[in-house]
This record gives C-alpha cells, structure tokens and sequence, in this order.
C-alpha cells in the first residue's frame, strides 16, 4: 500500500512537470505572428501595388498559422515554414537585402524552436 502511494505521487509530480499550452517562448511567437499580421494590413492599406496580391497571400497563410495554431494542430509549423519562405523569396524579389538578413536569421530560430521545442510537441496534436 505504501508503495502505491508512492507511485501516485510520483505520477502527479511528473504529469506537473511536463510543458505544455500557450505559455513561455509561444507568447512571443504569438505576437509576432499578430504583428506581422497589422504591419501586412497596413502596407496593404497603404496603397494598392504591384505587390498587393503578395501581401492578400502572405495574409492568407498567416491566418490559416493561427487558425491551425488555436486549434492545436501541429501541422501549423509548416504552413508556418511556407509562409516564412514565401516572405523571404518576397524580400529578395523587392531587393531588400538587410530586411531579408533579419527576417532570416528570426524566422530560423523560430523555426528550429517549432520544430525541436518539447513544448510544441505537448501542446500540439
């Protein structure tokens, strides 16, 4: 019996340990997310252009990364991953090499953070 009792607690304080939900580094990449959403709104409201049809699909895929993000879907990571090449190839494309070296080396740490993070893995389906 008091073995029993030592299993339970044992089972209660590593459930308690495990990482999971929306919590810790996924705050932040929430609010990128969200901030690359209005900064995409407002260059689009800015004035319609050439690139206008770029930024409708860029929207597009960062609404279905959130969509796919509430939902608890792992498969947000690589629409996630599309959605950061196709506005990496946009900023080579307009010739905006030291926006393309930020956004680069940004875009691959949370890349390698969705893909590697045990958080990630607990939280999503």
């Amino acid at each position: 019996m008091h073995e029993n009792r030592e299993l339970e607690e044992n089972i209660i304080i590593n459930k308690s340990d495990e990482i999971e939900g929306f919590g810790g580094w996924l705050i932040i990449f929430q609010l990128k997310i969200f901030l690359s959403l209005m900064i995409m709104i407002a260059a689009f409201l800015d004035g319609f252009t050439l690139l206008s049809h770029v930024y409708i699909a860029q929207l597009i895929l960062y609404l279905l990364v959130l969509l796919f993000f509430y939902q608890h879907k792992i498969s947000f990571r690589i629409i996630y991953l599309a959605t950061a090449l196709f506005g990496s190839v946009m900023l080579i494309i307009d010739g905006s090499y030291l926006q393309f070296s930020l956004d680069f080396i940004i875009e691959t740490i949370f890349i390698i953070a969705l893909f590697r993070s045990k958080r990630v893995q607990s939280t999503f389906i």
